[in-house]
This record gives C-alpha cells, structure tokens and sequence, in this order.
C-alpha cells in the first residue's frame, strides 16, 4: 500500500453512502422484496460491467462512458488502484472523491424523496422507520471499533431481522 489512508478511508465512505443511495432508490420503488432484488439485480449487473472492472472504460463507446461516470464503482475504481499501486497525488483523488460525492448526495436526496412520497401515498406510519436507526449506527461506526468490529458487524443482520419482525403488520 503506498497511498495515503486517510484519503481511501473517506472514498469508501463516499462509495458506501453512493451504492446505499442507489439501493434506497431502487427499494423506494419497489412494491415488494422480489422488485427489489431484481432490480438492484438488473442496475448492479451492468454498473459493475460498465465500470471499468471487466474492460477499461476508454474502450467503450463514449454513450458508455458517459453513462460509466454515473456509476460510484468506476471512481472508487480509479482510487483504489490509485492508492494501492500507483501513490497517487491527493489532487488526482479528489478528482474521482468528488463525484462520489455528488452521487452519494443526489442518491440520498432522490430515495428520500421517494420514500417521502411512498410513505405519504400509501399512508404509512414513519414511526416504523425508527426501527433501522440503530442498524444504520453500527454500520458507520463499526470501522473505528478495531477488533470489536467483526462482532459488531455480525450484530447487523440479527438487528435487520429484528426490525423487519418489528415492522410487520396484520393485512387489514
């Protein structure tokens, strides 16, 4: 590893929250679990291959590389190589740091959004949401726990499982 740390720390930060906002978006749409995984399926498969994973995305069309720049794993892509091969200048980081942010912030915003108007539509309870707080807390705060940090991210699913128990309600 010859990059700086910190900087790949705050990148995956900005690439959690980006690929959480997709996700959200994706859910805020979605009636049911099957619409969900199937769409995160059919967005994930093609981000994935049109990221610069597979092939570099200079050799794709320039449609594709326009629409490659709309996906966090292309950036966090470049950073990551960046960091671990390359001891790239801070400056180029923040080159591909600050679309991640941009797409972190659009894709919060838009799922909020949906969900708002979900929600507010359908007449749901917000109450019901509270329940993901804690879920939410333990994943940003298990990289700082050191070794503790496996532990609490075992936690995770059991607390999903317990709000997903929580939130279910008798068909009227």
């Amino acid at each position: 590893f010859t990059g700086s740390f910190a900087l790949l720390l705050a990148s995956l930060v900005l690439f959690i929250l980006s690929v959480v906002g997709i996700g959200l978006m994706i859910s805020a749409v979605s009636m049911t679990q099957q619409q969900a995984i199937l769409g995160a399926f059919a967005i994930g498969v093609p981000a994935v291959l049109m990221s610069g994973f597979a092939t570099p995305v200079e050799n794709m069309p320039l449609v594709l590389q326009w629409l490659a720049q709309a996906i966090p794993l292309t950036h966090f892509l470049i950073i990551v190589e960046g960091s671990f091969l390359k001891a790239m200048p801070p400056g180029d980081i923040l080159a591909s740091l600050w679309p991640l942010a941009v797409i972190a912030l659009v894709g919060l915003l838009m799922s909020h959004k949906l969900a708002v108007d979900f929600y507010i539509v359908a007449g749901h309870d917000w109450s019901r949401l509270v329940g993901l707080v804690p879920v939410a807390l333990l994943v940003l705060v298990a990289p700082w726990l050191g070794r503790r940090r496996r532990v609490a991210l075992s936690a995770v699913p059991f607390l999903a499982a317990l709000f997903c128990i929580a939130t279910i309600r008798p068909i009227d």
